[in-house]
């Protein structure tokens, strides 16, 4: 429906019908962790349709657009989604009559959080796909994914050495604090290295 010549109109259209089941398979996973299903959470969305993701680039991948191919993944997680919902509905009893207990402020927040990490990791790729060809954009898109790996590895080693430095500075261990933030440097150091 949108013309070639419109490339980023194209991409953001296939990147919010993606939007539709990629939310289900959120919710739908969501809802199988809270009840310890772990296999269940994570088979849909996070193997099968991934494996699946990869089978489909490699096979249709150079033979049509980027939007296609993303409607296709579309497709095929609402598929892959599909049985994990049949589940939900069918493990939860009355289902569609239940009454929702939601408290709208909070979802509201922390929708504004979610698209505020939204825009923070992926504003920048939009912007330059709207200033430079595709390929370029691919580059960059890669460049930054990997990027986004070290940056869990740097997460990891602060979310692991900040409760110690506090824990130690309420001991009145100032040394040991010093310390475990010294190492905490020399690792973050280490992954910027790598970058």
């Amino acid at each position: 429906l949108i013309p070639a010549d419109q490339p980023l109109l194209r991409a953001l259209a296939a990147g919010l019908a993606l939007a539709g089941p990629y939310t289900l398979s959120e919710v739908l996973q969501g809802y199988w962790r809270m009840r310890q299903r772990t296999t269940l959470a994570l088979l849909p969305r996070d193997i099968a349709w991934r494996v699946v993701c990869i089978a489909v680039v490699i096979w249709i991948g150079a033979q049509v657009s980027v939007p296609v191919v993303v409607l296709a993944l579309a497709g095929l997680l609402l598929l892959c989604c599909l049985p994990q919902a049949a589940l939900m509905m069918r493990h939860e009893n009355g289902f569609w009559r239940a009454k929702p207990q939601v408290d709208t402020k909070q979802i509201l927040t922390l929708q504004g959080v979610n698209f505020s990490d939204a825009v923070y990791f992926y504003g920048d790729v939009l912007i330059i796909g709207a200033l430079a060809a595709g390929a370029d954009v691919a580059v960059y898109a890669a460049a930054a994914r990997i990027a986004q790996v070290l940056l869990i590895a740097q997460q990891a080693v602060e979310t692991t050495a900040l409760p110690r430095v506090a824990l130690h500075i309420r001991r009145g261990e100032l040394a040991q604090a010093s310390a475990v933030a010294r190492q905490n440097a020399r690792l973050g150091g280490a992954l910027c290295g790598l970058g």
